[in-house]
């Protein structure tokens, strides 16, 4: 984590974040909290109480034991290892549950079974939540909260990463009486 920088208007940002803001502009620039607006680029000063407090807070964190996942139908008995998890209902399952898991309603149109070991390229790092949507300018998964921001403002097209996934395999598979 960078440093943290307070402007005169007294609105705090990370170094590099401001600096980010402000490479654009060539003089006149402008607070992206209040929109305070300064004729040249201020001088930030160091915020050392709240740089301290990020610091412990990060430390905190970084201490955490990762998360382990248990599977929600083990009635009887430890839970058996997870997996796959289900990216619509957020459930994690074992082997012997997967079935009965599929077998349950889903409040998305239909369950997406993924591997445990490829949970982390289906999360977005700045949200935490499932990609479950797909941009078709872009050609990127995304989760519903960089959808929001990135893609409803440029007005891109999006589907569900399902529907994008049998779109795919229709283009890609060819058509089977050209086999013959």
């Amino acid at each position: 984590m960078d440093t943290k920088n307070h402007l005169p208007c007294k609105h705090n940002f990370c170094k590099g974040c401001i600096s980010e803001a402000w490479a654009k502009e060539s003089a006149a620039v402008r607070c992206p909290e209040c929109n305070h607006d300064y004729d040249q680029k201020p001088t930030s000063e160091k915020n050392f109480k709240l740089s301290n407090i990020v610091k412990r807070f990060n430390a905190l964190n970084a201490e955490k034991a990762p998360t382990v996942l248990h599977c929600v139908l083990c009635r009887r008995g430890p839970p058996l290892p997870v997996r796959k998890v289900c990216l619509r209902c957020k459930e994690p399952c074992c082997q012997t549950h997967i079935q009965t898991h599929l077998q349950q309603p889903c409040v998305a149109p239909g369950h997406l079974l993924v591997d445990i070991e490829e949970l982390s390229a289906w999360t977005c790092p700045t949200h935490e939540e499932y990609r479950l949507l797909h941009c078709e300018e872009e050609q990127v998964a995304l989760c519903p909260f960089c959808c929001i921001s990135h893609c409803t403002n440029q007005r891109h097209t999006v589907c569900d990463v399902d529907t994008q996934r049998v779109q795919m395999q229709v283009e890609i598979t060819p058509p089977y009486s050209s086999l013959r």
